[in-house]
């Protein structure tokens, strides 16, 4: 398992190991997970130090999307599997967050409201997985 929001954790000395270059093929990236904030959540809240890393880092980009960039790099690794949570997908700030560890209340409530997918979200997600050969066996663009 590979989180990696927890690649730029000054805190942490073992940052290395999550970042997508030093991934395996046998693992499971996320770019964070229902015990972390969303991506532009993690980008708001978070040391500027490490979030100053991960923008050079993964050469983030208000037009692309912050939040697209760091899919983009867990897409782009060789993990065997990428998972990116919907609050992410729709750039969610921290009122997407689904659980804050360790409190009570508040907690597991979000819920996807009405006409999140919209046929350009589709599009544009589609076309990521085409990009990074993430599409299931025999779907249209995958290598043969």
């Amino acid at each position: 398992m590979k989180v990696l929001e927890f690649a730029f954790d000054s805190r942490d000395g073992s940052g290395r190991v999550y970042q997508p270059h030093n991934y395996p093929q046998n693992c499971v990236a996320y770019v964070g997970t229902h015990d972390n904030d969303t991506a532009l959540g993690w980008l708001a809240e978070a040391d500027p130090a490490d979030t100053a890393f991960a923008r050079e880092y993964l050469h983030l980009d208000k037009a692309e999307g912050e939040n697209w960039g760091m899919m983009r790099a867990i897409w782009a690794s060789t993990a065997n599997c990428a998972i990116v949570q919907m609050q992410d997908l729709l750039g969610l700030g921290s009122d997407g967050r689904m659980n804050i560890p360790s409190t009570i209340g508040n907690n597991w409530r979000w819920r996807a409201r009405a006409g999140f997918d919209s046929p350009e979200l589709a599009l544009r997600l589609r076309r990521q997985m085409e990009l990074y050969e993430r599409l299931s066996q025999g779907g249209k663009g995958e290598k043969a």
